[in-house]
Formats: structure tokens, C-alpha cells, sequence
């Protein structure tokens, strides 16, 4: 025998996006759910997703090494660009 669920589709537009998800009930826990339960599991979701997205898509904080490991890379792509520049004026000159 197959049991039957009451299945509650939602959708709520957040900042991250659109979050889309669905509860499933059986119908003795729908028949005692209240409006207000209901709408607390729904915001509970939602909540959850928004927090997880916040972790996701949060920002490193840039600490002192990094930026000074971007300077060494700075520094070392501009040695790069000044050899191949006087590469190329050597060129140039030999023409």
C-alpha cells in the first residue's frame, strides 16, 4: 500500500536569488498543521539556504601576506615585460 503525501511547493526571493523547495506531509501531519507552523518550516528553509549561501559567496578577507604576495607577482610579471620589451627593441633595432 501506498502512502499518500500532501506535498507544499514554495518559492522566496532572497539576495542571493530565487530559493525554490518543497515540504511533504502525510495526511495525519496535514490535517493537524497549523498556517502558522507551516509558514515557520518555510521561513526555517529559507533561512538556512540564505545562510549557507552567505558562507558560500562571502568575500575572503584579503590578510597582509596576500597583498604582499600580489606585490611579488606584480613584481615579477613586470621583470617579465621588461625583458621582453628590450627583446623586442632588439628587434626592432636589427631590422
Amino acid at each position: 500500500m501506498h502512502e499518500v503525501k500532501v506535498q507544499i511547493q514554495f518559492k522566496a526571493d532572497t539576495k542571493y536569488g530565487s530559493y525554490g523547495d518543497a515540504l511533504y506531509f502525510t495526511e495525519d501531519e496535514w490535517a493537524v498543521l497549523t498556517d502558522v507552523k507551516l509558514e515557520s518550516m518555510k521561513q526555517d528553509r529559507i533561512d538556512k539556504w540564505v545562510a549557507y549561501m552567505a558562507t558560500v559567496t562571502a568575500p575572503k578577507t584579503l590578510t597582509k601576506f596576500d597583498y604582499q604576495n600580489m606585490i611579488t607577482s606584480i613584481d615579477s610579471q613586470i621583470a617579465s615585460l621588461q625583458d621582453r620589451k628590450s627583446d623586442i627593441n632588439s628587434i626592432i633595432q636589427g631590422m
